[in-house]
């Protein structure tokens, strides 16, 4: 069994772009998908506001550090306070290759990165889901690294050089605000030192679960899901390979825990994923992986698979990952079990909220975000039951006119 803990990032400028728009309440939830096209907001990293809630992270998690072997790693915080104590392994850093991610992990888990300079490693396909620009990365500087900068950004596009830029401003924005260590030399050490890239077939790895599988699966074939979900599932044989590798190289010990930063819609595939019980190419190419969600798993872990509602900013999932062979089982089977929020993590609507009730969007906003099938379904079964209303309504007409003619 490995131990999996996954947070996700700080407010984004995109992020908080969004709540603007919405507060503002001049833009419909289209046009703000369009808003989200512009090249603006490629890579968003992190707002003054999200890299303040990645401080507090660490606030919370290093705060009153507990030196006792016996601790039990039940939760993020006890497996920082383990791994401090030097009474258990450090734990893998994974982290998506979009900076808000990166310097989420860096922020939030600053005490063990500096103290035992472990690295990191960015993985494209925890990459997040969504087609828009705040999802896709910079490009890389031409030895491969992840760029990180004010300097790094001579040479570069507008866009990739407005990014670096604002990164650079929050980080410096909240660390005034904060008072606290200088962040700048610290990011740029670990950029430069600690951070390395998984080799992937692409850098931008844009295979999702497409829109409406999720909120469509009661409604079509289990075989129709599983089709719709293979892009994702070959991106998560990537994810799980990693995890795999934690679990199969410690055959006789605990594995090595492994702490990911990313992002809600790809915890929210990767759930469903599970939920749905996909299967998977298993990383030695042996057989087919069937992926199977625990009965010991949180009811928030499940609601969490919902397209309707996203984990909060910083707040993270706890779950373990665990491996049951032949003869044991009667085929390939990885079970995601023990899921429950952790670090102060909340359960929100994704759509913006009135005084704690998500507002209702309209009609035509919630046509837009359904696929054609759906759309075509829904004007069957407005056909089906408004012809016979239709029918009966003439035909009541008409016996209240002979009604009439005969009085």
């Amino acid at each position: 069994m490995v131990a999996v803990y996954f947070i996700r990032h700080g407010e984004s400028g995109w992020n908080a772009e969004q709540g603007r728009l919405r507060a503002a309440g001049e833009h419909t939830e289209a046009q703000i998908a369009t808003i989200a096209h512009d090249l603006a907001y490629m890579d968003s990293p992190l707002s003054v506001a999200g890299v303040k809630q990645a401080l507090s992270l660490a606030s919370l998690l290093f705060a009153n550090i507990s030196r006792d072997p016996a601790v039990h790693q039940r939760t993020l915080k006890e497996l920082v306070m383990c791994a401090q104590a030097g009474s258990c392994p450090k734990p893998r850093l994974l982290s998506s290759n979009l900076r808000r991610a990166i310097d989420t992990m860096l922020l939030g888990l600053r005490p063990l990165i500096q103290e035992a300079s472990p690295s990191v490693l960015s993985v494209p396909a925890l990459q997040e889901t969504s087609p828009h620009s705040d999802c896709v990365p910079l490009p890389r500087s031409k030895d491969g690294s992840i760029l990180f900068g004010v300097a790094a950004a001579e040479g570069t596009s507008a866009h990739v050089s407005a990014v670096l830029h604002s990164q650079v401003a929050a980080l410096n924005m909240a660390e005034a605000s904060v008072g606290t260590e200088p962040l700048i030399p610290y990011i740029r050490r670990v950029y430069r030192e600690l951070i390395t890239v998984m080799e992937h077939g692409q850098y931008y790895d844009g295979r999702n679960v497409p829109a409406g599988t999720i909120a469509g699966r009661d409604v079509r074939p289990a075989q129709a899901t599983a089709e719709a979900m293979r892009p994702f599932m070959s991106r998560m044989h990537d994810v799980l390979s990693l995890l795999l590798e934690e679990l199969r190289g410690a055959p006789l010990t605990a594995a090595r825990p492994v702490v990911i930063a990313g992002h809600s819609r790809f915890l929210r595939e990767m759930l469903f994923a599970f939920h749905s019980a996909q299967a998977t190419e298993d990383p030695r190419g042996e057989q087919r992986m069937h992926l199977r969600w625990g009965e010991d798993n949180a009811p928030a872990c499940a609601s969490l698979c919902e397209e309707g509602v996203k984990i909060s900013n910083t707040g993270a999932v706890a779950f373990e990952i665990d491996e049951c062979v032949p003869p044991e089982c009667a085929r390939p089977t990885l079970t995601l079990g023990a899921c429950r929020l952790d670090a102060d993590a909340k359960v929100l609507p994704r759509r913006p909220t009135h005084h704690g009730v998500a507002k209702r969007p309209p009609f035509s906003t919630i046509l837009e975000d359904l696929p054609p099938w759906a759309c075509l379904l829904a004007v069957i079964v407005a056909a089906l039951i408004a012809v016979p209303l239709a029918r009966r309504y003439r035909m009541d007409r008409r016996q209240m006119l002979r009604g009439r003619k005969a009085s």
